[in-house]
């Protein structure tokens, strides 16, 4: 320390936070920009002169480790040393020799105000070995060592030092300062240390690339560098600097300085400046000397500035720039040419080019040979010049001048020849340096030849590269003119004929039709005024008809002008053709014989060009370099010119050629199609056979307008073939169709001619028939009946002629008339003998008529004859049948002892008789009905022949069945039909029965019965006998029946039977044959089964699409087979029957069983392989799950074998047997339920990796995983993890890993952080997504924050994310309320803040009726329903007078609030606070939060506080599930709408609730009490344990025997309706958890209101009230059906189709607007007796309103259109259902029809 009264360094004085305003006292040397420009560049400050201090400043003091300073005197100066916040002035002292200097210095403590001190120069003294530094006091000499405390060492070791740890010593110097201020200020005795110590510093320096003025480190005296060192005391720190003033800095601020250092340090650009400077420095440098170089070697060896060589180059570059403009085609664009002409252009070309090249090779190796000899010449001038007489003569010099043109003659040859093979003696070598020498020109030889060499390959490179451009120029030109524009500039020429509009046809048609109608009617006027103005009119629509024709013309000129915006000129011309074999048209010559010419003549520039020669393959050039070639490793010789040719420029262009040329071949080959129609006329004409279109005719199928169209047609056809264009250009090929045209002319032509010969034909052919037809009837009602038959004929015929032949004659003639009328309407030419007849047809139909009428007028007197003649002819033949009655009773009849023959001759001739008498009676009655007179009665004629008829049956029946006995009785009994045999036998007992009641008793009948019933009573026996199932076992049994053997061969006869007393047994014998027949049931029952199984093959169907992998495809047809046989099976076992075959039935039943057992583990491993294939096929899985993928090749590789085999033998009952297949299939489902279960724990552990994986199913899961390394794999699947994300922003590489930012469903953008990439495992990185998705938000909640008050609102929110501008808005909107009802006067307050909501809300109504776009329109409207129920809010309060903040009518309210400590977003509702969860919503809309909403959101939050979940309850359309979602929303939480039903079980929900439990979501269960009661009983434990977890504040927890993280946002809630069909009771432990809260139905009208005026309506609350209004009535007066609803979703409906309209009309009526949307959304559903009563409803409410018809133009068009396609007619009513339709899917997401 120095002693009282001298000059010492500045030290410190007070401490921080005791200074005075710095009023201009600071830093004066070290300045924050020069710091910042120090930082920048990294250098140390300059310093000045030396200095050395010359007195002692102070005594150097010991610090150990405690870090305490005790000074060992505690002198005091006499004198304030320095100020505390520095300097106010600096004044050099210093003298010449800079020995002394002195400061003065202010102090800032008033105690010590004026005190001046005057510094003198440091002289080292005291002890140097005590301590790291030294402390400086008020005395002169260290009188001894400071004594340390046990307390913590203040330093560290100065090895551990960082350079900023004297801080913590200067922190302790202030203290102990201050200490002392306080001891002298209370009067107290001084402490330990004194304020005025100091230490001395030096700055650490230890890495000269990091400059660290800051870092200091306690030094001895001693030790110090006098030029650059600190002091530090309490008051400050002071740094003094050889050549400089002091510098004295207050400890507050030197601190102040250091955390600012170390924070700018921490920058990027400062922390590495200086290495890219270094680094940038050093690169320049090397760049620079390698510029250099280069530069001095291209000086030294560029040819192109040697004067030797330069000449050379200009020269060969004037003959390439030459040779460049010429090419090996001839194509040139526009030129066309045929194949043949192609061919010879291309053969003259390559003959002209062979010459060219083989001209241009040899000149140019000429140049460069002479230049390279002119090299080599100047070379040996200065080696003879250098060397004189004295130079070496070698046999490498020989070479040279032995070859090219330095031969014996050239000046180089005689300069090396005249030196011999002396050395001078002027400047050559003794004889040892001989050889020394010649190495040395050998090598200036071989340097001089390589560098010839250079320069040839140089040339040689040159003009290679010329004959590559001059290649590539060539293919060009070819491409040039194949593509003269690109494919999609292309536009097809119109067709090869001209095109017409079809309406005007139409048009002219109609008006000529109707105009012929009217002149016809005014002909046959009698007025002749009326007839002159007929041709007035008449000339006036012919010159209609000639303007509208010309205007046809000029409307089709325009459809036929092609002005194309790209024109293709035409290359290659070809002709189109008919190819009569093929029936199509061809292109001659093919397209491909010009592609493939066109491809070999481009191929065929490289032919050429391997025919030129390189100069390194010349060899009297490369004789000239033979050194240089020797020291090469190769001879020189490189690729042909072939082999550079082929490069990629070149085989591009080659493929745009073989495109272009594809291109427009395709093009023409697309353009013949138009030809089709041509073609389809000619083939349509050969397959119309004219003889069959007679044919037709003549049967009526067709009709004569049919000849005049087929005419028509014809005459169209060659009119149109003739007309049809034969030169047309279709891009690069022309089209020459002559020959077309030629092909198809004949077929036109020869049906017309057939039409000319067939009709005239066809015409005498029907008008013979007629005439004939007219001439017979003449003919036959001119002559008189001569019988009662004749008579009754010609009555029938007049009366068919009047009724129908006389006007089917008159068709007939109209018809011949026609179609003459036909062949002379087109000419067709008539023989003149068929003309002359039918002239004559009017008078013969005439004559016919006459006649016709004569005949009628005597059919009255004709009748009274003829009716005479029937009434005797009927008298006759009713006494032939008293006659006949008499003789059938002759008594031989009925005598059963009369010979059967006689009888039976007798009874036929009765029989004629009988029926000759009926055939007479008949034709009686026939004629007198035709006379229509009263018919003769015939009594006795059914009498008479029933009797005859029974009595001849009798005796014909009693022969048949005697001869029937007979020889039954001597058949062999196998041969014998029991069948016939029993039809026969009950047929003559029903005749027996029959003749018993028709006939007198008689002894015939009897007998004839009697033998009936005898042999009816032996059919059981032989029946039984007879049956075919019958087996040997069965007649076992009947043989001990009987007791006689039999034998059954040609002698078993019936008789033979009836003799061994069979009869006798006959039960016995009926009861074997039942059993034989049942048992042949059975078998044939059991043999459909297998026969039916033989056709049952399994349908073996080709796995997805691989060719050797096959699965079973439908099996309907087995399982109903295996259905069907199971049944029989079971019916065949239960039989009584079935002993004799149950080892068969046995055997088969066997097969069935495991048939069906095979099946089913068959089925089942099929459905879990299929399951798992997709899964175990990707290598991410197979990777993760080795064990698990070993395991199931396996099972594939059985699968695959097997189904292979089935594939080949795919019988179903032979595959499903095979042995050992069901053992297979056992074990492999066995493997496979292993695999699964290995398979779902794996998912576990990925779904714990990334919770929201849980709401996942596992098929999207596992496609997730089976992709890992695509990360687009997840995009379809983000919209079920996060609520608002719906995709993310990789970039434009599809590969990259890089996420960028997030996209929404509404296609909102919101930029992630830097540095987010999808590497890892899936789950992490989505891990890492889901908190960048919350930083993002945090982040641009607090910017939005921030710029909210700097901006104007309506533009604020077009800059934001969605859920950020509500978030932000409700806090600003919050504050506000705050600020009013803090204010002094809180109601006056709130009306104002009322009239700024007002005002806002105005404002935004009127941005959302701008041309927005649809995210914006999205935010604002969902910002306009918040502000509306905020406005509401505002209102309520300032009308309840509320004038606190604790008031319940603020407390109840959703209130959001920032957080400026955490920049985070605070909800607070009633006695609850809640965290904004930042979960990214994306642009969604908000609910219309109604009275009935917020206390619903009250009841939600109080049940969150107190960990309870939520359970609204109340009937559909209440907003249940809405409002919870929307509460979500309202806090950013993520919520899982789930639907529930009776299929879940707890180990589902158990699945869903770990996910919410992990995740920390929100879940809704809609229609909660529909499942099982039994399954609630087990989530009510679910969900008591997660609220259990959550009150404990665990972060894991374990649930299901699973231990889970726990994220204490996780919440459920759970919907009902109460009384429905299906819903359960919930029990009293889950009612427990969850608070309940009644929903009841909402106010319509506010939500409409709200809705309309986010739609930007002004006058919503009045239109709301009128919706409304429609829906009340409309309930009330309507019919009641089951698809009417006037509920939430109808209102929601018209809301929608309103606000659509309003975005599409904006200045449009707003009353009209919401009109027509309850007019689309209503009308379609109602009925038709309810429409009246809905109009009359709406008319009541909008007076004076109609709808506005919609315009539906280009709906109406496509609609007509299709019905075109479908083939039905556009009906209005069935249009009008289609626009409803299409009407209410704008606005609805389902519709059905009823």
């Amino acid at each position: 320390m120095a002693p009282n009264g001298e000059d010492m360094p500045p030290a410190g004085l007070g401490h921080t936070g005791r200074t005075q305003a710095e009023d201009g006292v600071g830093r004066a040397s070290l300045t924050r920009d020069a710091l910042a420009n120090q930082l920048y560049l990294k250098t140390k400050p300059p310093s000045g002169t030396a200095f050395r201090p010359s007195q002692t400043m102070g005594r150097t003091s010991a610090l150990k480790s405690t870090g305490r300073i005790e000074p060992l005197t505690a002198a005091r100066p006499p004198a304030v040393s320095a100020p505390a916040m520095g300097t106010a002035g600096r004044t050099n002292a210093m003298g010449a020799n800079a020995a002394s200097y002195e400061t003065t210095v202010r102090s800032s403590t008033p105690a010590r105000v004026g005190g001046a001190v005057t510094l003198a120069p440091l002289t080292p003294t005291g002890d140097s070995s005590r301590a790291n530094g030294s402390l400086g006091t008020t005395d002169a000499v260290p009188t001894g060592s400071l004594r340390m405390s046990p307390s913590k060492p203040l330093l560290r070791p100065e090895s551990e030092d960082d350079g900023y740890q004297y801080l913590t010593l200067l922190r302790w110097m202030c203290r102990n300062a201050a200490d002392e201020e306080r001891r002298r200020a209370n009067a107290l005795p001084p402490g330990p240390h004194g304020a005025d110590e100091f230490v001395y510093l030096a700055r650490l320096d230890r890495d000269p690339n990091d400059w660290q003025p800051y870092a200091l480190g306690v030094r001895e005296y001693h030790g110090l560098d006098r030029t650059d060192y600190y002091t530090m005391s309490a008051q400050g720190i002071t740094h003094f600097l050889d050549g400089a003033q002091p510098e004295f800095i207050t400890a507050e601020r030197w601190e102040l300085e250091v955390a600012n250092y170390k924070k700018i340090k921490s920058l990027t650009v400062f922390r590495t400046y200086k290495k890219w400077k270094s680094w940038k420095l050093w690169r320049k440098s090397v760049m620079s000397a390698k510029m250099q170089r280069a530069a001095s070697v291209l000086e030294k060896n560029l040819f192109v500035l040697d004067p030797v060589f330069a000449p050379t180059i200009d020269k060969v570059r004037d003959a390439c720039r030459e040779l460049s403009k010429k090419r090996l085609s001839k194509v040139r664009t526009g030129e066309v040419r045929t194949l043949g002409a192609f061919v010879d252009e291309v053969k003259e070309a390559r003959e002209e080019m062979t010459e060219e090249f083989a001209r241009f090779s040899a000149e140019q190796t000429a140049t460069v040979s002479d230049a390279c000899q002119r090299s080599l010449d100047a070379m040996e001038a200065r080696l003879e010049e250098f060397y004189g007489n004295d130079l070496p003569c070698t046999d490498r010099v020989d070479r040279v001048s032995g070859h090219g043109s330095a031969g014996p003659s050239s000046p180089a040859a005689g300069r090396i020849s005249a030196t011999g093979s002396k050395l001078g003696s002027k400047r050559g070598p003794g004889s040892e340096d001989a050889a020394q020498y010649a190495y040395t020109v050998a090598a200036t030889r071989r340097t001089e030849q390589r560098r010839c060499l250079t320069f040839v390959k140089l040339m040689d490179y040159v003009m290679c590269d010329t004959m590559h451009d001059m290649l590539l120029d060539s293919v060009n030109d070819v491409l040039s003119a194949t593509k003269q524009c690109e494919e999609d500039q292309f536009e097809m020429p119109k067709p090869p004929h001209r095109l017409h509009k079809p309406r005007l046809k139409v048009q002219s048609a109609m008006k000529r039709m109707f105009r012929k109608i009217t002149q016809e009617n005014r002909r046959q006027s009698a007025s002749k005024k009326v007839r002159e103005a007929a041709k007035e009119n008449q000339l006036m629509d012919t010159i209609k008809d000639r303007q509208m024709q010309a205007r046809h013309e000029k409307e089709d000129d325009e459809l036929n002008r092609f002005e194309p915006k790209f024109p293709v000129l035409p290359q290659f011309e070809v002709e189109l053709a008919w190819d009569e074999r093929a029936s199509q048209t061809v292109f001659e010559p093919s397209f491909h014989d010009f592609q493939s010419e066109v491809e070999k003549t481009v191929k065929s520039f490289i032919d050429m060009l391997a025919k030129v020669k390189r100069l390194p393959d010349n060899k009297a050039l490369m004789s000239k370099m033979t050194d240089a070639l020797e020291m090469e490793q190769s001879s020189g010789k490189g690729m042909d010119m072939a082999d550079l040719a082929y490069t990629e420029r070149w085989r591009e262009l080659v493929r745009q050629v073989r495109r272009s040329l594809a291109f427009g071949f395709d093009t023409a080959t697309r353009y013949k199609d138009n030809f089709d129609i041509f073609v389809n006329m000619k083939k349509k004409n050969a397959e119309t056979s004219t003889s069959q279109i007679v044919e037709n005719y003549k049967s009526g199928d067709l009709v004569i307008d049919n000849f005049r169209r087929d005419t028509i047609t014809y005459l169209d056809q060659k009119k149109r073939m003739e007309a049809f264009y034969v030169d047309q250009n279709v891009g690069i090929v022309k089209i020459k169709s002559q020959r077309l045209q030629t092909a198809l002319l004949p077929s036109p032509t020869a049906k017309l001619e057939e039409l000319s010969q067939m009709l005239p034909g066809l015409a005498a052919e029907m008008f013979n028939k007629c005439i004939e037809e007219v001439h017979a009837g003449t003919n036959k009602l001119a002559n008189p009946p001569k019988s009662a038959e004749d008579f009754t004929d010609v009555m029938r015929f007049c009366v068919d002629l009047r009724e129908s032949t006389l006007e089917r004659l008159g068709v007939q003639a109209e018809e011949v008339k026609a179609l003459y009328d036909l062949i002379n309407e087109f000419g067709f030419p008539i023989k003149e003998e068929d003309q002359a007849k039918f002239a004559l047809l009017e008078d013969d139909f005439a004559m016919l008529e006459t006649v016709l009428d004569e005949s009628e007028g005597q059919q009255e007197d004709r009748i009274k004859q003829f009716a005479a003649e029937m009434i005797e002819a009927g008298k006759e033949v009713n006494q032939n049948l008293k006659d006949l009655a008499k003789a059938a009773t002759d008594e031989m009849i009925l005598d059963v002892e009369a010979p059967r023959e006689q009888v039976l001759e007798f009874v036929e001739d009765l029989t004629a008789k009988v029926e000759a008498q009926q055939a007479e009676a008949k034709r009686i009655v026939k004629i007198q009905e035709t006379f229509k007179v009263e018919p003769t009665e015939f009594e006795s004629l059914k009498a008479v022949a029933e009797d005859v008829a029974l009595k001849r049956s009798m005796w014909v029946s009693d022969k048949e069945f005697d001869g029937l006995v007979v020889t039954w009785a001597e058949s062999v009994f196998d041969q014998i039909d029991v069948a016939f045999m029993e039809e026969k036998v009950q047929k003559m007992g029903k005749l027996c029965v029959k003749l018993e009641r028709g006939l007198q008793p008689n002894s015939v009948v009897p007998a004839f019965k009697a033998k009936v019933d005898a042999y009816k009573q032996l059919l059981p026996v032989i029946s039984a006998l007879g049956n075919d199932a019958l087996l040997m076992r069965h007649w076992e049994k009947i043989q001990e029946i009987i007791g006689q053997p039999i034998v059954r061969d040609e002698t078993f006869t019936l008789q033979k039977i009836l003799d061994m007393k069979c009869p006798d047994h006959s039960d016995a014998i009926s009861q074997v044959s039942v059993e034989a027949t049942q048992e042949r049931q059975l078998e044939s029952q059991l043999e459909k089964i297998v026969k039916r199984w033989q056709d049952v093959s399994f349908a073996v169907t080709n796995y997805k699409e691989s060719k050797d992998t096959f699965i079973l495809g439908g099996l309907e047809e087995v399982f109903t087979a295996l259905e069907d046989s199971m049944v029989t099976m079971t019916t065949i076992l239960s039989s009584r029957f079935v002993a004799g075959i149950r080892t068969e039935v046995e055997k088969v039943e066997k097969n069935m069983n495991v048939f069906s057992d095979t099946l089913d583990e068959w089925l089942a491993v099929q459905k879990n392989w299929m399951y798992l294939e997709s899964i175990f096929s990707a290598p991410d899985i197979q990777r993760q799950l080795p064990n698990e993928s070993k395991q199931f090749y396996g099972v594939d590789k059985m699968y695959r074998d097997v189904m292979r085999k089935t594939r080949e033998n795919d019988n179903a009952m032979r595959a499903a047997t095979t042995p050992g297949y069901l053992e297979k299939f056992q074990k492999a489902n066995e493997t496979l339920d292993f695999i699964q279960k290995n398979l779902e724990e794996y998912l576990e552990t990925k779904r714990m990796g990334f919770p929201r994986f849980y709401f996942l199913s596992n098929d999207e899961l596992l496609e997730i995983l089976a992709e890992t390394k695509n990360v687009q794999a997840v995009q379809p699947h983000m919209s079920k993890c996060f609520d608002g994300i719906k995709s993310l922003d990789f970039g434009e590489d599809p590969k990259s890993v890089d996420i960028f930012a997030m996209f929404s469903a509404e296609g909102e953008r919101v930029q992630l952080g830097k540095n987010l990439k999808a590497r890892g495992n899936v789950e992490q990185w989505l891990t890492a997504v889901e908190a960048a998705m919350v930083a993002a938000l945090k982040k641009q909640g607090k910017e939005s924050y921030v710029s909210y008050a700097k901006e104007a609102r309506t533009d604020w929110v077009r800059n934001q994310p969605a859920q950020i501008v509500i978030m932000v808005a409700q806090i600003y909107w919050c504050r506000g309320v705050i600020e009013c009802l803090e204010s002094e006067n809180p109601v006056a307050a709130m009306e104002k803040y009322l009239e700024k909501n007002r005002s806002d809300l105005k404002d935004m109504t009127a941005v959302v009726r701008e041309d927005l776009t649809r995210l914006h329109r999205k935010i604002i409207a969902a910002l306009i329903t918040i502000d509306v129920h905020a406005r509401d809010i505002v209102e309520e309060l300032w009308q309840e007078k509320v004038e606190s903040v604790n008031d319940f009518k603020w407390q109840m309210q959703l209130r959001y609030y920032w957080d400026d400590k955490d920049d985070i977003c605070l909800i607070r509702q009633t006695n609850t606070l809640f965290n904004y969860a930042y979960e990214y919503l994306g642009a969604q809309s908000r609910l219309v939060v109604t009275p009935m909403t917020d206390r619903c959101y009250m009841t939600l939050t109080g049940a969150m506080h107190l960990r309870l979940g939520g359970a609204p309850a109340g009937p559909a359309g209440t907003g249940k599930t809405e409002t919870t979602k929307d509460l979500a929303k309202a806090l950013a939480r993520q919520c899982v709408v789930f639907n529930c039903s009776d299929s879940m079980d707890y180990i589902q929900m158990g699945k869903f609730f770990k996910g919410l439990a992990s995740s920390g979501a929100w879940a809704c269960f809609d229609e909660f009490n529909r499942i099982d009661l039994e399954v609630l009983s087990v989530v009510a434990q679910q969900v008591l344990d997660i609220q259990r977890a959550i009150a404990a504040r665990v972060t894991s927890f374990i649930f299901e025997g699973t231990e889970i993280g726990l994220k204490y946002s996780a919440w459920c809630s759970i919907t009902m309706n109460p009384g429905y069909a299906g819903r359960s009771e919930l029990p009293d432990n889950l009612k427990a958890l969850f608070r309940p809260c009644a929903m009841m139905v909402p106010d319509y009208a506010l939500i409409g209101e709200i809705s309309l005026m986010s739609f930007g309506f002004k006058n919503a609350r009045p239109l709301a009230r009128k919706m409304v209004a429609t829906f009340k009535l409309c309930s009330e007066q309507l019919s009641a059906q089951d698809h009417y609803d006037y509920g939430m979703r109808a209102v929601k409906s018209v809301i929608t189709a309103a606000g659509n309209l309003k975005r599409d009309f904006p200045e449009d009526d707003e009353e009209i607007l919401l009109l027509r949307g309850l007019m689309d959304v209503n009308v379609p559903k109602f009925l038709a007796h309810d429409l009246p009563l809905f109009e009359g409803i709406i008319s009541d409410l909008f007076p004076g309103s109609s709808k506005p018809e919609a315009d539906y133009k280009d709906l109406m068009a496509s609609l007509d259109q299709s019905c075109a396609d479908l083939g039905i007619q556009p009906v209005p009513a069935f249009i009008n259902k289609v626009i409803q339709m299409y009407e209410m899917t704008l606005v609805r997401h389902g519709v059905m029809l009823v």
